[in-house]
């Protein structure tokens, strides 16, 4: 069996101060807004009030809430679906660790 060559791939961005900064500040709205977003969500706040409410209150666009929107109901269905192998990994840790210290006490 060969032994083939390992490529990975890097973004290397060369920017201006200004832009690195408005960069900057466009994450940290972004991670301010999916973070208020996901809280109001598991509020139980209606998706049209919070929609509206996060328009004005962050100056976001109907297009930008909505990709924040689905990208953040994305992660939170991936974390429900990985959650049982999340349980399973748990109960085995828990199994060893027990397993250890019946061998300690002996």
């Amino acid at each position: 069996m060969s032994k083939l060559p390992v490529f990975s791939y890097q973004t290397r961005l060369t920017l201006a101060p200004a832009q690195a900064t408005s960069l900057d500040a466009y994450a940290a709205l972004y991670g301010r807004v999916e973070r208020s977003l996901f809280a109001k969500m598991r509020a139980g706040v209606p998706r049209n009030e919070l929609k509206r409410s996060f328009l004005r209150r962050f100056g976001l666009t109907a297009r930008q809430f909505n990709a924040i929107r689905i990208e953040l109901e994305g992660k939170i269905a991936s974390i429900q679906e990985r959650r049982p192998e999340l349980i399973e990994e748990a109960k085995g840790r828990i199994k060893r660790a027990e397993e250890a210290i019946v061998r300690l006490e002996k």
